[in-house]
């Protein structure tokens, strides 16, 4: 696992991709989007899940697997009652496309956007490649959500790094990202934060 100070040289990774992420978000809603300051976790995956345990609000989360050098994945949620505002903000006086069918997919593309730009400017900064894949959904409570994407990135109960970071735009949306490197990656990701920090 991280030590300490490696952690806060990954958190500070993590903020600056954040940044980028929120920026592009920004551009897409043509809105300020308000960027909160990363959570880290650094224990079991029980540990993880407890963390959320007892939020029900309703949902879509949009997970990502990350590939390339540094192996992880990532989780975009929003909840269910954001889904039409944003899209309004996306497409404004399209009043016909704010169809279910039109809020996931709207949701998903700007997820896959956002996601994309945070993982882009993070691997810039580590000198590494990275890209992701096409998002897979999952709606319902948040709890239930995040513990679903929770058991699907972790590999083991004794490995896990999860950073969270919150996004919101004008009181009205919060974004939340989860990023979960890979066990396999870590050792890479310490490697490049020590020469960082040198």
């Amino acid at each position: 696992m991280l030590r300490d100070d490696l952690l806060d040289g990954l958190r500070e990774v993590i903020n600056i991709g954040a940044g980028h992420g929120a920026s592009a978000l920004s551009v897409l809603l043509g809105k300020e989007v308000r960027l909160a300051v990363p959570r880290v976790w650094h224990g079991t995956l029980a540990e993880a899940r407890e963390a959320f345990d007892g939020d029900r609000t309703p949902v879509f989360g949009f997970t990502f697997r990350v590939m390339g050098d540094m192996e992880a994945w990532v989780l975009v949620a929003v909840s269910e009652s954001d889904g039409k505002p944003i899209l309004e903000m996306l497409w404004p006086g399209e009043a016909g496309l704010s169809s279910e069918e039109m809020v996931v997919s709207g949701l998903g593309e700007t997820a896959h956007i956002v996601s994309g730009a945070f993982l882009s400017a993070m691997a810039n900064l580590m000198d590494m490649v990275a890209f992701q894949s096409i998002p897979r959904l999952k709606r319902g409570p948040h709890s239930e959500v995040v513990a679903d994407f929770v058991s699907r990135a972790g590999e083991s109960d004794s490995v896990f790094i999860g950073i969270e970071v919150e996004m919101s735009v004008e009181s009205l949306t919060r974004w939340e990202m989860i990023f979960v490197p890979r066990a396999a990656s870590v050792s890479l990701v310490a490697g490049k934060l020590e020469e960082m920090l040198r």
